[in-house]
């Protein structure tokens, strides 16, 4: 299924990829990385982890603390998208994994190394997962709309100061601690709070009707990213306003000739904060 995906978005809109080296900041000749390619969502109740129950787990890695309250869940774990590499998939830094599995220390599992671990590679997991699937939902606007989106969607990320629209990460987030049991909710809570915004930000995606504004948000700013770019004089907009949620929403419908473009609800500020972003 995922093979077909990207085949026919290669078809569709062959300019949506581009093929460059990973570039991770942790990775060196001397990285431990466990690299899961396949992109099946594993049940890590049924995948066994072993490690080696006398594998010195440090009580206190203050580097990582440091890279972790500047780069997020970043510092411990990577996602590259099939957008930009031929070496797509995730990638999870050995010794991070580590120093997460202390947030889920207890009287019961003092001696066993593999439930903690198994515990912080889920949490690591579903952060990175959530990318996969981001890219996965910008594949099919891709396919829609005929055009790349994913790619500079990215470079506007990353050239932007804004976090009111980087807010990938912050549902990243929201998303790991939604997937998690609930009695280890707060220790995750507590690693995601150490990091930086927009990170810690996730508390505003954590209620059902919240997740699922973040997420139309993030449709409408992939779709939209540049819509600065877009000459207004050929345009006819369609605001309709929507009470959704309790916040204000509006549909934008873009007209160009005889085609129309529909594009995903989004916040009425949403328009602004891009014009201002750019």
């Amino acid at each position: 299924m995922l093979r077909e995906i990207i085949n026919n978005l290669k078809e569709t809109v062959p300019n949506a990829f581009i093929d460059e080296e990973p570039s991770i900041p942790w990775v060196n000749e001397k990285t431990r990385i466990v690299n899961l390619r396949e992109m099946e969502f594993p049940d890590f109740h049924e995948v066994p982890i072993f490690i080696d129950p006398e594998a010195e787990i440090l009580e206190a890695d203050n580097k990582l603390d440091s890279e972790i309250s500047e780069s997020g869940v970043e510092a411990l774990a990577w996602y590259v998208p099939f957008h930009q590499s031929k070496r797509w998939g995730f990638y999870f830094r050995t010794r991070g994994i580590f120093y997460l599995s202390n947030y889920f220390k207890n009287k019961r599992n003092l001696n066993d190394v593999n439930e903690r671990v198994k515990r912080a590679l889920k949490v690591l997991f579903y952060h990175e997962f959530f990318h996969f699937l981001t890219e996965i939902a910008a594949a099919h606007m891709e396919m829609t709309y005929k055009e790349p989106l994913y790619n500079p969607y990215l470079k506007f990320c990353n050239e932007s100061a804004s976090t009111t629209l980087n807010i990938e990460e912050p549902l990243a987030n929201a998303y790991a601690l939604r997937r998690i049991q609930k009695r280890y909710r707060s220790r995750v809570k507590a690693f995601f709070d150490m990091q930086p915004p927009p990170y810690s930000e996730f508390h505003k995606f954590v209620k059902d009707t919240c997740f699922l504004a973040g997420k139309r948000k993030l449709g409408a700013i992939v779709r939209i990213h540049n819509l600065p770019e877009i000459k207004f004089k050929h345009l006819v907009l369609f605001l309709i306003q929507m009470s959704l949620f309790g916040n204000s929403y509006s549909i934008l419908h873009l007209r160009l000739r005889n085609c129309s473009y529909p594009i995903y609800p989004f916040t009425l500020s949403l328009k602004k904060n891009i014009q201002q972003a750019v």
